[in-house]
């Protein structure tokens, strides 16, 4: 009889220790894959934020390049070199220019400016914050081989976006971008992108 109670102990013994085994695999299991899952939903909501301000600025960008051969969105007065520096540099934006994006990213904050580079002495305090450099308008001479040269005027502008979710600490997603706009000789404006940069 004791030689049954013997096997019985190390097979309950066995078990048990079989058991914990088990035990501890799954726990490293789930463990494991609640990272995975917390890293694959933090590179999400990068992405997501992100993809959010490339919206906005597109958009922004895409009113501004279209606005700007309007009539009347500039002053032609504006073009001419030594032209009076702006205090409030920044352009209104329509109210709903950014609507069907902030719609979409609900819990992420969008904001969208332009600003006119050839701002005040008052405003260089706030453009240094903003990493947004002075130009002034300038003038601008081409020339095709054997013809006479044209005049242009340029003036720069600055279009920055932030997005940051709404309950997030830090700093926001920026991404600023430099545009030129060209008078020619014949009265004709258009906006010429420069580039985008991701802060």
């Amino acid at each position: 009889m004791r030689r049954i109670h013997k096997r019985d102990g190390a097979v309950l013994i066995t078990a048990i220790y079989c058991s914990v085994a088990i035990l501890t695999a799954v726990l490293l299991y789930f463990t494991l894959a609640n990272k995975i899952h917390g890293s694959v939903s933090w590179e999400c909501t990068l992405l997501k934020r992100e993809n959010a301000a490339v919206q906005a600025e597109a958009m922004v960008k895409f009113w501004f390049c279209s606005s700007v051969s309007g009539d009347g969105f500039i002053d032609p007065s504006e073009f001419i070199p030594g032209s009076e520096p702006k205090d409030d540099p920044y352009l209104d934006l329509p109210e709903d220019l950014l609507q069907e994006v902030r719609d979409q990213n609900k819990n992420i904050c969008i904001q969208a400016t332009v600003i006119d580079q050839n701002y005040s002495d008052s405003f260089v305090s706030e453009a240094e914050k903003m990493n947004v450099p002075k130009g002034e308008p300038s003038v601008l001479l081409i020339a095709a081989e054997g013809e006479s040269r044209d005049i242009c005027f340029i003036k720069r502008y600055h279009i920055r976006v932030t997005s940051a979710y709404s309950d997030e600490e830090g700093e926001p997603m920026v991404l600023s971008e430099n545009v030129l706009v060209l008078k020619e000789p014949s009265g004709t404006i258009r906006a010429i992108p420069l580039y985008t940069k991701k802060q």
